[in-house]
Formats: structure tokens, sequence, C-alpha cells
């Protein structure tokens, strides 16, 4: 029974939370046009570059049955498929563009996967986590943040961490901005 009142308050308070902000604007209001969503590809591109990744020349299928639920409603293509050697991954960015132009990506979901025979999804990251990683990427260059984000995703699948080491705040202010924070533990 408490658990149920629990979840229940929970579900009220988001609901609160998510009908307030709705009130101000809507959440594509909110998010677009931002400085972030004008160089969302240049973000990421920087970010791969300063990971040492390098884009995957051989033609592979990537399996993700996710990715119309992602983007449901909204017009997307997915990107080149970037491999980080050291820890043997393998990136696919998914562009969403929530308006009419299609010049520009308002979103982006990265999705990575094992390099592996048949290779499997292993985490996702949005546009907010990918803004965090490169401040966390300039300010801590010999840092392998992939490796620790894959480390992070194994240690919280086998339970031996129960949090995440990697700390993004998004805050929108009154004004539209939207500033990201990032800290590792």
């Amino acid at each position: 029974m408490n658990l149920n009142n629990n979840s229940r308050r929970s579900f009220l308070a988001n609901a609160a939370i998510l009908t307030a902000g709705f009130a101000i604007a809507s959440p594509a209001q909110l998010l677009a046009n931002t400085t972030a969503t004008e160089n969302i590809k240049q973000n990421w591109a920087s970010f791969w570059q300063m990971q040492q990744g390098i884009l995957w020349q051989q033609n592979i299928q990537l399996k993700d049955d996710a990715v119309a639920k992602l983007a449901k409603g909204q017009s997307y293509t997915t990107g080149e498929v970037v491999y980080f050697e050291e820890a043997n991954l393998m990136a696919r960015p998914l562009w969403i563009y929530w308006g009419e132009k299609k010049s520009t990506p308002d979103d982006v979901i990265l999705t990575f996967f094992s390099n592996k025979e048949t290779p499997e999804k292993l985490f996702r990251i949005n546009r907010f986590e990918l803004d965090g990683l490169l401040q966390l990427a300039k300010q801590q260059n010999q840092a392998n943040l992939v490796m620790l984000l894959k480390q992070d995703t194994i240690n919280r699948l086998n339970r031996s961490e129960k949090q995440s080491q990697l700390f993004v705040r998004t805050k929108v202010n009154t004004n539209k901005r939207v500033t990201v924070e990032a800290s590792l533990a």
C-alpha cells in the first residue's frame, strides 16, 4: 500500500511539474533555438574527434527497434556510425527535426553499440548529456569519457554501483536559455 501511495504521489508531482512547464511554453519552444541546437552536429563531431573516434567505413546494420518510438511524431534521420577503438564501441546518432526546417537538427539521441559480430545496444545519451560530455572533454582532455560511460553502464547493469559516475544537470531559465553543467563523481 505504501508503494502505491508513493507512486501516486510521484505521478501527481510529475504531472504538476509538467503542467507548470507547459503553462510557460511547450517543450519544443523551450528547447528549440538554443545555442546547443545550432551546433549540435558540430558538438557531436568535436566530441568523437576528441575521444579518438573514427568514422566507420564498413557497411553495418545496427538493429535498434526503439528508433521509431524515440522520434515518434517527428522527422528523423540516422547519422554515420563512429567507432571508438579503445572502448570497442560504435555510436550512431539519431538526428531529430521538430519543425519544418530539415537542414539543422533540433535534437539528437546517440546510441552506443558493442562491437561484436551481432552488435547489441548498450546505452543511449541525449543532447544534454552530449553537451555535458563535451564540457568534460574540454576540461579533462586526458580522460576517455566513452570508456567511462561503458564502464559506468556495466557497473549499473551488474548492480555493483547504484548511481552513475557522470552527473549532468540541465537548467532552463525563464528567458528560455538552457545551461548544462557536468561533473564526474
